[in-house]
């Protein structure tokens, strides 16, 4: 146990180093040893709450802030403030069935190297209906007009 002290202690006197030294960076301020990255990557650092909605998101479907919720530990009173922030690169907004709001990760934020990989993603959405055969009919439905805006230039 106190060799892995030790070399975590020394992990951080190079990191602090090199920081010095202006070969690194760190991403959060407030715990700058959380992310260190080169000076010269410009990839946008996400706090810890926006790593854990993005990581909530699947890439299959598109999802509600309230499933994001219940799957984004610790984030549940900021979930709507930290999703509005994602927008603008990671997330896409649209319009789910009876005109809810739906969330659906992007290309960008699919490859950000902070989003968790084996996480456990946020539910689909209820279908606004309780009869199988007409679910899986909106459902593809739902899925055609996602492809056809995707495809759309």
């Amino acid at each position: 146990m106190g060799e892995y002290r030790s070399l975590h202690r020394r992990k951080g006197q190079l990191e602090r180093e090199s920081h010095a030294q202006g070969r690194v960076t760190f991403g959060d301020p407030e715990k700058p040893l959380r992310i260190v990255m080169r000076a010269d990557d410009k990839t946008p650092v996400l706090s810890l709450d926006e790593e854990r909605a993005l990581s909530a998101i699947p890439p299959e479907y598109a999802t509600n802030a309230k499933k994001i919720k219940a799957f984004a530990a610790h984030v549940r009173e900021k979930v709507q403030q930290i999703l509005e922030r994602l927008i603008a690169i990671f997330v896409r907004a649209c319009e789910g069935f009876q005109g809810s709001q739906l969330y659906r990760i992007t290309a960008a934020g699919l490859k950000h190297p902070q989003r968790g990989q084996s996480v456990r993603r946020a539910q689909a959405p209820r279908l606004p209906v309780e009869s199988d055969r007409i679910r899986k009919v909106l459902s593809s439905k739902w899925t055609m007009r996602l492809l056809a805006c995707r495809s759309a230039p």
